[in-house]
């Protein structure tokens, strides 16, 4: 979402021989499950009612019993049944779960149906033949009043709602006796056993019938949804094994129920039951409860479960949940870059303190491809009459493209016939694009054509594609819909552009890669401007809404100079690809942001003649209008120290406007006086401004926005999202613009040319501020975890104290630079 306004930075000021900036920053928010890569959809197995359990992060996913409401449509073919087809199932469902009981008793009591004319259902039930059919669809209704309906705030709400299911309770016992309808009965019989639960310690109705005579005389060898419903109730009065053997069954027969059950059984429930059982089918559900609230390796339980119950409709839900989780472990480094959880050996033995996640992270990767590999085999050997072969195919055509193995997944895909689910052509088409595009070269137009087509398909099939996922299909924002527990896996066409970015990157294809990579839109373990820096431009100038990091992001972390060059290219290409068309349909920045971004990565590379070469290619104006520059790029001339040298009274004059191209001009204007320049004493000086332009578009300098779009507060050398890092590739920029690189190189040139004392004073102090950050630089680049009281001293210090601590500069800087007096006490 384009935020139309200027975004504010905050940011606090500190004191170190000057000003050095302290920005306040941290990384986006993570929703849902935005930090694992799923492209198996979870739902393939057909069973919506265990969308509850699909394994996430978000706990429980949706949390909402039965979200696909199959219980209730259940019931309502049963009632459609029932009718002899004369109501048709979506207007059962109106007067069933959208009607409320104050609006149907009123109808009922004033036979005054027109509210609901034209409702095939209330026409049925109106018919003289069906006034039981009504009679008991009244008492369904005071029943739902009973738990959902608003009571009167001017009565006893207590003693209505123990009259009303005193009521419910007594009028369902006496019509399951007395009505012939086997259909009725059973409904009677659940509403009596539900109230008489609700009211177990009600004096006046003892000796009369109970929830369990209720169940084991009217419900337990029902074929209707209201098994499952009515196992609830019995289960509730049992105590030990029988109540956990109930709850499972309530689990196994009712979608509506299973969240409920589920929070009930707990694991010494299950211990104990499977010692005390020999029930293939409950063992079963045992291990298959187990699965469900374990995050880990569950091959095991789910063998187990294949060896007590071949057919068990659980298995393609279990199976479905193991890709999931071996996605999470294997995919989600590798394409979102954010870590799985690593196992905790490091508890477990004696390893020494330093070593580094990655030492335990690059175990479990080992540990969980062989896993991938073991579950591979189990699939092959299972037999596809008893789970389905199309399930077994596709699950195997995805481990396989997991593995690597694409040739083996696309003859698993070949097998996959006569699909007519929506679903099972959704994975199809992901499977056949994954291994399409690692068996064959994606770099040749032939390739790029059929992977778009196969996306063409894949928005055909699923109009949430774009319809939910998108704000704006063309921009390729990202939006999760917190109320959809289907969010998460309505993003794959999202995951699968990313994962085709990936593999564009792996063939240097940076442009195809990072246009991929913004269109997808997904969330990944990098800085792409989504903190303090994103979308931050100027509200009086709109056409410079999308000059923002986001639109850079991507390349800045990957692209040279001829990358630009070839992006810009494709940007302005007029006969272009339908795969070309697909991916350059988004938000692009204004041509001078990439050029731009061309120009600082050449000032990176230390090529200022070619980048001020850009610069002048783009409009005078630019810096003055667009991004963050006219908030973090001084006037002040680079060469300008400011208070960091109170010693130095001799400033260059401001620059007219802020702009790259006159502070570059100033820096290749410096390398032609050196070159050119004879006098030691005057080249000495020029290295020093030099060294001064160096230091100020370092990472501690005032100018840092010359070669950063982004100032965090800490030294980060990962793009990382925790940290909205800006962090180039090229490392020798990092050692620059962190640790003043350059600077010292200069500084060091200026000290080896003059012989003046003042000189060699001022330049030994700023080698000695430059030495500091290069120190910074390397604890963080080697993970130097330094004793807390530890405080560095530059050697420069001690030079400068002991051969010119008789000069003015020294004496100005023990004045006003405090530190410095404090570093140099007792040495």
């Amino acid at each position: 979402m384009k935020i139309p306004f200027k975004k504010f930075i905050l940011f606090f000021s500190a004191l170190f021989m000057g000003l050095v900036y302290s920005l306040w920053a941290c990384g986006p928010s993570l929703y849902l499950d935005e930090d694992r890569f799923a492209l198996f959809r979870s739902t393939i197995d057909g069973q919506s009612g265990l969308e509850p359990f699909y394994y996430s992060e978000r706990f429980l996913n949706s949390n909402i019993p039965d979200p696909d409401n199959l219980d209730y449509k259940r019931n309502c073919e049963e009632w459609r049944i029932f009718t002899n087809n004369e109501a048709i199932e979506k207007d059962i469902y109106e007067i069933q779960y959208q009607t409320t009981p104050n609006d149907f008793e009123y109808a009922y009591n004033t036979g005054n149906w027109k509210e609901f004319s034209g409702n095939t259902f209330i026409k049925w039930l109106t018919k003289k033949q069906n006034k039981k059919a009504l009679d008991y669809m009244m008492l369904s209704k005071q029943s739902e009043f009973t738990q959902f309906g608003n009571m009167d705030p001017w009565n006893d709400s207590n003693n209505v709602y123990d009259n009303t299911l005193k009521y419910v309770a007594v009028e369902a016992s006496r019509q399951m006796r007395s009505t012939s309808s086997s259909f009725l009965r059973e409904r009677y019989a659940f509403q009596a056993e539900k109230a008489f639960y609700y009211l177990t310690k009600d004096e006046a109705l003892k000796g009369t019938d109970s929830v369990a005579m209720l169940y084991q005389k009217y419900l337990c060898k029902s074929n209707s949804v209201i098994l499952g419903w009515s196992q609830l109730y019995y289960a509730m009065i049992l105590d030990s094994t029988q109540r956990t053997t109930y709850l499972l069954k309530t689990f196994d027969n009712s979608e509506e129920k299973k969240l409920f059950c589920y929070h009930q059984i707990s694991a010494t429930d299950l211990d104990t039951l499977e010692q005390r059982t020999s029930d293939k089918h409950l063992l079963a559900l045992i291990y298959t409860m187990r699965v469900i609230n374990d995050p880990g390796r569950d091959l095991n339980a789910i063998q187990k479960v294949y060896s007590l119950e071949p057919e068990s409709k659980y298995l393609p839900f279990l199976i479905s949940r193991e890709i999931n989780k071996l996605e999470n472990w294997l995919w989600s480094p590798e394409m979102l870059h954010f870590n799985a959880k690593a196992d905790n050996d490091y508890y477990g033995q004696h390893y020494p303190y330093q070593k580094p996640y990655s030492y335990f992270a690059e175990k479990n990767l080992v540990k969980d491809k062989a896993y991938l590999k073991t579950f591979c085999s189990f699939l092959e050997q299972m037999n596809s009459n008893k789970v389905g072969k199309n399930y077994l195919n596709i699950a195997l055509a995805h481990l396989y493209n997991m593995s690597e193995n694409y040739s083996l997944a696309l003859q698993k895909i070949n097998q996959i016939k006569n699909i007519r689910d929506t679903l099972y052509a959704t994975q199809k088409l992901i499977e056949y694009t994954i291994a399409l595009s690692n068996i064959y070269d994606i770099r040749k137009d032939s390739i790029k054509n059929i992977l778009y087509k196969n996306i063409q398909s894949l928005i055909a099939i699923n109009p949430v594609f774009v319809n939910e996922k998108y704000d704006d299909y063309e921009s390729g924002n990202f939006a999760y819909d917190d109320d959809n527990p289907e969010a998460e896996r309505n993003d794959d066409l999202s995951e699968l552009l990313l994962l085709l970015s990936r593999q564009y990157q792996n063939k240097s294809d940076i442009v195809t890669a990072g246009l991929l990579y913004n269109k997808a839109g997904v969330i990944t373990n990098a800085n792409d401007g989504s903190g303090n820096w994103n979308y931050y431009y100027d509200e009086n100038n709109p056409d410079t809404s999308n000059d923002n990091y986001t639109s850079i992001a991507y390349f800045d972390r990957t692209a040279n100079p001829a990358t630009i060059d070839s992006l810009l290219s494709l940007k302005h290409k007029k006969n272009k690809s339908n795969f070309e068309k697909y991916i350059t349909t988004q938000n692009w920045a204004s041509d001078d942001f990439y050029k731009d971004l061309k120009g600082t990565i050449l000032l990176r590379q230390q090529k200022f003649a070619e980048a001020l070469k850009v610069f002048k290619e783009m409009n005078a104006n630019f810096w003055e209008k667009t991004y963050a520059y006219k908030d973090f790029l001084p006037k002040t001339s680079v060469t300008n120290l400011a208070s960091l040298t109170p010693w130095i009274k001799d400033y260059q004059p401001d620059y007219p406007l802020v702009s790259k191209r006159y502070i570059t001009q100033d820096i290749v204007n410096l390398l032609e006086q050196i070159k050119n320049e004879k006098d030691n004493e005057k080249k000495s000086q020029l290295y020093c401004l030099l060294g001064n332009a160096e230091y100020n578009m370092s990472y501690i300098g005032f100018h840092w926005m010359m070669t950063s779009y982004g100032w965090s507060s800490g030294i980060s050398l990962k793009p990382d999202w925790f940290n909205n890092g800006f962090c180039s590739k090229n490392e020798d920029y990092m050692k620059n613009y962190y640790g003043c690189a350059q600077a010292i190189s200069q500084y060091k040139n200026a000290l080896a040319l003059t012989k003046k004392p003042e000189q060699k004073a001022s330049i030994l102090l700023m080698l000695s501020l430059c030495d500091k950050a290069m120190q910074k630089y390397n604890d963080v680049k080697y993970d130097i975890d330094h004793d807390y009281n530890y405080k560095y001293i530059s050697p420069y210090l001690l030079i400068l104290k002991k051969q010119y601590g008789n000069t003015e500069t020294y004496k100005l800087a023990l004045t006003d630079c405090p530190d410095i007096k404090g570093s140099l006490k007792n040495k």
